[in-house]
C-alpha cells in the first residue's frame, strides 16, 4: 500500500470513528480535550497538566481549561498528586475509560461523506 494510500485510509478512519461517537454520545469534545482524554485513558499512571502540556506540545491552560470541560462533562476528574501536594494528577473517570473504549472500537458509520453543499 503506498504511503498516500495509507495516509488517506487512516484518515477516512479516523472520520468515521469520530462520526459514529459523535451520533452515540452527542458530547461535543474539541480536538484538544478529545486527544487529553486518550492520552491519559492510553497512559500507564495518571498525568498531570504539566505532562499533558509537554506531550502534546500545548501552553498549559490550554490543558487546564480542556480538564476543566472534561470534569463538567464527567469524563475524568482531578486527583491529589502524592508525591508532590503541590500537584494534581489527571485521570479518566470510568465514563471517560468508556468514552475512549467506545472510540476505539467504534463501528464504521456507513454513510458517505457529503459532496459540495448541502
Amino acid at each position: 500500500m503506498k504511503k498516500a494510500d495509507r495516509s488517506d485510509r487512516l484518515v477516512e478512519l479516523l472520520l468515521e470513528r469520530i462520526l459514529t461517537l459523535v451520533r452515540r454520545e452527542g458530547r461535543d469534545l474539541r480536538l484538544n480535550q478529545m486527544a487529553i482524554l486518550l492520552v491519559c485513558d492510553a497512559a500507564e499512571a495518571p498525568q498531570t497538566v504539566r505532562g499533558l502540556a509537554r506531550y502534546l506540545e500545548i501552553e498549559k491552560p490550554i490543558v487546564t481549561r480542556a480538564v476543566d470541560r472534561l470534569e463538567a462533562v464527567g469524563l475524568a476528574k482531578r486527583k491529589a498528586d502524592p508525591s508532590d501536594g503541590r500537584s494534581v494528577l489527571i485521570v479518566p473517570s470510568p465514563a471517560g475509560r468508556r468514552y475512549c473504549s467506545r472510540f476505539a472500537s467504534a463501528a464504521p458509520a456507513r454513510k458517505k461523506a457529503p459532496r459540495g453543499r448541502a
